[in-house]
């Protein structure tokens, strides 16, 4: 059975331009809503899931525009 590994180096460029660069720093394979809204919502105690989840729609249009603007390299491999 082969596996899809499938990541994304974000380079310093953009990065700076997140808010919570701390969770983009994972692993790709660890991006989840769930993920998202656990670190959000410990990161900002008192939050609603709703806020969370319009920070979290910010943070991928920074990421698409900046991925799309730059061309950064996205590589996958198989696992077998």
């Amino acid at each position: 059975m082969a596996i899809l590994v499938f990541s994304i180096m974000l380079s310093k460029a953009i990065t700076t331009k997140l808010t919570s660069k701390a969770y983009w720093k994972q692993p790709c394979t660890e991006w989840s809503i769930k993920s998202w809204e656990k670190f959000y919502l410990k990161k900002n105690p008192g939050c609603s899931k709703e806020t969370s989840y319009s920070k979290l729609l910010s943070e991928l249009e920074i990421l698409r525009s900046n991925l799309n603007e730059s061309g950064e390299k996205k590589s996958s491999s198989f696992i077998s």
